[in-house]
């Protein structure tokens, strides 16, 4: 399966929305920056959809690693997620009827801590192999 099929505009996610709800289908949408992806995302994700359809909202942070696209492709790759919806840039008006449609979970702040321990993580290991003249690869 090309799961970048699971990318959709937001038009297209609001219309899969209604049917879900119209189902009696829970779902959540759930907004994030996943810059980058990493196994706590995965995780948090795959917490959520034990009980609801997740719909994410992939959304752009402040000086972003990854473009916004690579990051959604990447969640949609994700088993737990259902549908995938980029939010590039200032799309305020959109994301703001997003979360007034179904529950939301927000973890922008929490992926902002996520992202902060793996760079303090790679800088240690970077210092820690300069330091020992070791080669990366078997630290």
């Amino acid at each position: 399966m090309d799961t970048r099929n699971k990318i959709l505009s937001w038009a297209e996610a609001k219309e899969r929305l209604a049917a879900y709800q119209q189902e009696g289908i829970k779902v959540l949408l759930v907004t994030g920056y996943f810059d980058p992806l990493l196994a706590p995302h995965a995780r948090d994700l795959a917490d959520l959809a034990r009980d609801a359809r997740l719909i994410v909202l992939v959304l752009d942070p402040p000086e972003p690693i990854l473009p916004n696209r690579a990051r959604a492709e990447l969640v949609a790759a994700l088993r737990s997620v259902s549908y995938v919806v980029p939010f590039e840039g200032e799309q305020a008006l959109p994301l703001n009827e997003a979360l007034r449609v179904a529950e939301c979970v927000r973890l922008e702040e929490q992926h902002l801590d996520y992202r902060r321990q793996f760079v303090d993580h790679v800088l240690r290991r970077h210092d820690l192999a300069a330091a020992t003249s070791l080669n990366p690869t078997t630290l």
